[in-house]
């Protein structure tokens, strides 16, 4: 075969790569796009799972990582339900996420996790629940096995860990200034992880149905909270 025409077929072979794998690497100051790339395809529906107990009133899976994964959001009922809204360091929903309301933005922070002044996880819930660092949710990225799928009607991943078990994550949308988009296409997670300094913000997991990723975006914007505990 021509050189050329081995030129195009490897060219072709990555961009289909490309679509499937939407998380590139990024460095510690920039924070974006971090992660592997996630399996997509459509599956469903009403996924039944095995908690694998129960911490201080909210169930715990075993996912085969550093850390165990709550089953749910904060503020959900059910592991398909979005749950609340928080903006970065903030422990209360409100009703405005902006940067003129955030009380972390710019602010030289340390990683908030298990502090009950900043994280939402250790305040609401008590006891050793917290939110994920940028680490740990790097982890789940990357170590996990994401399947786009339908929970009870509810698009999200199912993300099953390296022993089998597995947890639900929901579309969530986000707030922001103008509104809140529970109907978003992208959905949000914060970590712990801010950024750099006097940085106006922190590390999210972010996804669509193309893939997931980590990425550094506004501490005022209002994203939801998936806990973790040891």
């Amino acid at each position: 075969m021509e050189r050329s025409a081995l030129r195009r077929l490897w060219i072709t072979g990555m961009v289909l790569v490309y679509a499937i794998c939407v998380c590139a690497a990024g460095d510690d100051n920039n924070k974006t796009n971090e992660g592997n790339s996630a399996e997509s395809s459509s599956v469903s529906d009403d996924i039944n799972f095995a908690a694998s107990g129960d911490y201080n009133g909210h169930a715990v899976v075993d996912l085969g990582l550093s850390v165990k994964w709550a089953t749910m959001n904060i503020g959900a009922n059910s592991p398909e339900d979005v749950g609340d809204h928080y903006a970065w360091g903030e422990v209360y929903m409100k009703k405005k996420y902006a940067e003129w309301t955030s009380v972390t933005i710019k602010v030289d922070m340390p990683n908030i996790a298990g502090n009950k002044t900043y994280d939402a996880a250790a305040a609401n819930w008590g006891g050793s629940w917290r939110m994920p660092t940028r680490t740990e949710m790097l982890e789940l990225v990357n170590r996990c096995e994401w399947t786009w799928t339908t929970q009870n009607e509810v698009k999200g991943y199912l993300v099953t860990g390296p022993n089998g078990n597995s947890i639900f994550l929901p579309e969530t949308g986000y707030s922001n200034l103008y509104h809140t988009h529970f109907n978003s296409n992208v959905s949000y997670y914060w970590t712990s992880t801010p950024g750099a300094g006097y940085s106006k913000d922190a590390f999210n997991l972010y996804f669509d149905k193309n893939g997931c990723g980590c990425e550094g975006s506004s501490r005022a914007n209002g994203y939801s909270i998936r806990p973790v505990t040891k």
